[in-house]
């Protein structure tokens, strides 16, 4: 082994003992027994020296047929040990004690597997065993991560989609809240450039989006630069102070409207809290001005209402308390001197004027009430316009003569023809003016002069009242036409009239389709016109009689007055009385009701208005037991203060034939008694009463006819036999009939065909063939009447 290369593991115990038995061996140090026996299987050394099992194992598992053992170095065998360090006594102690537990049969068995010449084929996954878990491990972590990765990535994405959705969602939500909101909304940048705007915006000025975007306004609104301008400085003013600002001003728009707006302008900034633009809008309260201007306008109507109705008050005080001073006073007069045996007609004349005004007075208001309220109405029919101006005329000619006047009337012959008008309203027209001209003057003349022209189917009309007092100032021409309101220059005659008539007969004018004008001149006169134009018609109405004032004539009536107020009713009485009719008066409607039922009355006048039982309800009771009497309906007049149209109508509906109103004159109550009474009889008897029939069936009609069917069965029976059994003259059998017949006549109040049952039982009882005969037509004769009134009760053919 001189100069041969030995490769050893640095550290062997048999190193010193061969250096120095065989000097010539190099040795080459090796950290393992692998490498010193691939050096030796690569050339790199001639030898080297292992433990024989390390060596036989090496060999036979990777250098089988190359390498082999060729000798022992030394006579002891190899010994493996564990070493430790000094320190590490408890290490040292625990490996003794893990070494000297190995059974010597279970070291054999360790042992002899290194021994064995078989070698267990080392595999690829066995040698790089670990280098492969390793890299699966490694390359499980990579996926895991890689996954983790993608997890969190795919996590990134849905979030980043859920949230550009959430995004579109809430820019879709935007733009539908500020495009459908109705009023306009605009954003603009720091230096007054449109940034957006909603629909509204455009609309309200006509502009299509691509037109103003980007613009300020002063390049968009170039029809109106002062206001373009104005609102460019409010925007910039607005963004410099950076403060909102919220406040009324007007726009005007391209289309020619002006508008009032509720401005709001709030500036918003960037992260750094810088101003960078504004948002802006407005709401349109142009109608909420105007309904502020109405409100005020009403609360001043109102207020002027309030002061009217004061006014109203104050002038209706002065203008009742006027005429009624005449009537108190010139009634006190008269009772003293009726005290002292003396008739004072002069003061009655004056009192009696001085009422006539004053009711004359509450029909003018009550005519301004209904204009105002829209419940006055025309009531048109044909009448000659001649015939009508020449009867006002013929009114007031004497009343100018009595003052010293000259009332001249020029008529138009053309107006001498038939047209269609309201005669009582026309006349109330023409009367208010000659009226009011002849009253305001002092000497002179009054003129009422009618035009007229034909006009196709239509006569126009032009008319007028001209005088020559004492005029009217310019200032009093303009508030003429107030309610209440009179000349003020009125000194040269005393205070009369309320200042009523000229607007009555403006607003009936107006009614009828036509004008009334106005024109003065003071110290000199005044002049009304009125045109109208009316409808040309062929029928004229027949004319009516007037009623003639005569003393109490003709046959004298039965009349029950019912009325609670007993001025009312003593007054109504003696007017009746000195009409020369039979009264009977009751405090109310169930007194007249008692009374009524108790006698015979031609007419009944009874107060709309009373405590208890009312008019119209007494009215519907006498009605009612009329049907259920079979008696013929008695005259029925309302009595009323309520001077209304439909006052009347509800007379009507309750039954009444008419309707008074008051205070009431002879000649009415003449007229309307004479009207429905003039050639009527007396008062029938009745055929029969079912009154208590009626009270025991509870009014119930059905129930009440019930109970007649078998009375009208009996009566036709008896009177078909009644003619044979007096031919037979039947004493006994005619008895049994007029008994039976007047049970029958009892049950309904029958009196006639009681009376006729009884003298025909006296006939029979007395048998006395020569009153027969009478007596049985008479019972024959009540039961036809008796039998045919029940049947037109019960609607039986």
């Amino acid at each position: 082994m001189v100069g041969k290369r030995l490769a050893m593991v640095v550290g062997n115990g048999l190193h010193d003992e061969i250096a120095q038995n065989f000097p010539g061996v190099m040795f080459v140090d090796v950290e393992t027994p692998q490498q010193a026996m691939a050096l030796v299987a690569n050339g790199d050394a001639d030898g080297a020296v292992n433990s024989l099992i390390s060596a036989r194992y090496l060999i036979n598992r990777y250098y089988r047929d190359r390498l082999r053992v060729t000798s022992t170095v030394g006579t002891e065998p190899a010994r493996v040990t564990f070493g430790v360090n000094r320190s590490q006594l408890e290490l040292y102690s625990i490996l003794d004690k893990a070494l000297l537990s190995i059974t010597p049969q279970e070291m054999d068995e360790l042992i002899g597997q290194w021994r064995s010449e078989v070698i267990i084929e080392d595999s690829y996954w066995l040698r790089y065993r670990n280098v492969i878990l390793q890299g699966f491990g490694l390359a499980a972590l990579l996926l895991a991560v890689t996954l983790g990765w993608a997890i969190y990535l795919r996590s990134l994405i849905r979030k980043r989609l859920q949230a550009e959705r959430a995004l579109s969602d809430q820019m879709r939500f935007m733009s539908v809240l500020i495009d459908g909101t109705p009023h306009p909304i605009y954003v603009r940048d720091r230096q007054g450039r449109l940034m957006a705007c909603n629909n509204a915006y455009l609309d309200v000025f006509g502009y299509k989006l691509e037109d103003v975007i980007g613009r300020t306004v002063v390049e968009t609104d170039v029809e109106n630069p002062p206001q373009a301008q104005s609102f460019h400085e409010d925007y910039l003013r607005l963004m410099a102070g950076g403060e909102p600002q919220i406040h009324d001003r007007i726009l005007k728009v391209p289309n020619g409207d002006v508008l009032t707006i509720y401005q709001w302008m709030l500036p918003y900034r960037d992260g750094d809290d810088k101003v960078v633009g504004m948002i802006a809008g407005w709401v349109d309260v142009s109608e909420r001005h105007r309904l502020l201007g109405q409100l005020q306008e009403a609360k001043d109507d109102a207020d002027a209402a309030n002061r009217a109705k004061t006014t109203f008050l104050a002038t209706m005080s002065h203008e009742i308390r006027t005429p009624m001073n005449a009537v108190i006073g010139m009634i006190e007069l008269a009772l003293k001197n009726a005290e002292q045996g003396r008739v004072d007609r002069d003061a009655l004349e004056v009192a009696s004027v001085a009422s006539r005004g004053m009711l004359e007075l509450i029909g003018d208001i009550l005519d301004i009430a209904r204009i105002e309220s829209g419940h006055l109405s025309l009531t048109l029919e044909p009448a000659n316009l001649h015939e009508l101006l020449a009867s006002v005329a013929r009114v007031f000619e004497g009343l100018a003569r009595a003052k010293g006047l000259a009332l001249q009337v020029e008529l138009d012959p053309l107006i001498d023809q038939a047209v269609l008008v309201d005669p009582l309203r026309f006349k109330q027209v023409v009367s208010n003016l000659l009226s009011n001209a002849i009253k305001f003057t002092p000497h002179g003349q009054v003129s009422l002069v009618a035009r007229a022209v034909v006009e196709g189917d239509r006569l126009a009309v032009q008319l007028w009242v001209q005088d020559t007092g004492i005029g009217i100032s310019v200032a009093d021409q303009q508030r003429l036409f107030s309610v209440f309101i009179q000349g003020s220059n009125n000194q040269q005659s005393a205070r009369s009239g309320s200042g009523l008539g000229l607007v009555i007969s403006r607003s009936l004018c107006e009614m009828m389709g036509g004008q009334l004008h106005l024109s003065s001149v003071l110290g000199h006169g005044t002049r009304v016109d009125v045109t109208l134009a009316l409808a040309m018609t062929a029928t004229l109405p027949a004319p009516i009689e007037p009623v003639q004032e005569a003393a109490p004539e003709g046959r004298a009536l039965s009349i029950l007055v019912v009325d609670d107020y007993p001025a009312n009713r003593l007054l109504l009485a003696r007017q009746l009385s000195f009409l020369g009719h039979r009264i009977v008066t009751a405090e109310d409607g169930v007194q007249g009701l008692e009374q009524w039922r108790a006698g015979q009355f031609d007419g009944v006048i009874t107060d709309c208005n009373m405590p208890f039982k009312n008019g119209y309800q007494l009215a519907q009771d006498i009605r009612a037991q009329e049907r259920e009497q079979g008696l013929e309906p008695c005259l029925l007049l309302g009595f009323t203060a309520n001077a209304q149209p439909e006052e009347a109508e509800r007379c009507r509906q309750a039954g009444m034939d008419g309707c008074l109103f008051k205070p009431t004159g002879l000649d009415d109550l003449r007229s309307a008694l004479a009207s429905r009474l003039a050639d009527a009889g007396p008062q029938p008897v009745p055929t029969f009463d079912l009154s208590t029939l009626v009270a025991l069936t509870g009014d119930d009609h059905a129930a009440l006819v019930g109970l007649l069917a078998p009375l009208l069965k009996s009566l036709g029976e008896d009177r078909a036999l009644l003619p044979r059994l007096a031919s037979q003259a039947d004493f006994a059998k005619l008895h049994d009939l007029a008994h039976r017949a007047k049970g029958g006549a009892r049950m309904v109040k029958a009196y006639l065909l009681i009376s006729g049952c009884e003298a025909l039982e006296a006939a029979c009882e007395q048998r006395d063939r020569q009153a027969l005969g009478p007596a049985v037509d008479g019972v024959n004769e009540a039961l036809d009447v008796l039998h045919r009134g029940l049947k037109a009760y019960c609607n039986q053919p």
